[in-house]
């Protein structure tokens, strides 16, 4: 929140209890990896990007636990 963001913005996750690995991937519009944030614990949390980490455009996210892909979501930096 909020997407589309111009100075920053916030992504909310929940780890299932038990869960024993957790990274958040994002990556541009052509598929290439900007950025990785291993997430430890369980539970509820927040992950922060401001403006600066990423350039102006369009990214995919995923949320990986435990070797699956759990959810997939689209943000734009404008």
């Amino acid at each position: 929140m909020p997407n589309p963001f111009y100075q920053t913005t916030t992504i909310s996750y929940n780890l299932p209890l038990g869960s024993l690995e957790a990274d958040l991937k994002v990556f541009n519009i052509q598929g290439a990896l900007v950025k990785a944030i291993r997430i430890k614990g369980n539970g509820n949390g927040i992950v922060s990007f401001v403006r600066g980490e990423l350039v102006n455009g369009m990214y995919i996210y995923t949320l990986n636990v435990d070797g699956r892909v759990i959810d997939t979501k689209k943000m734009i930096l404008i």
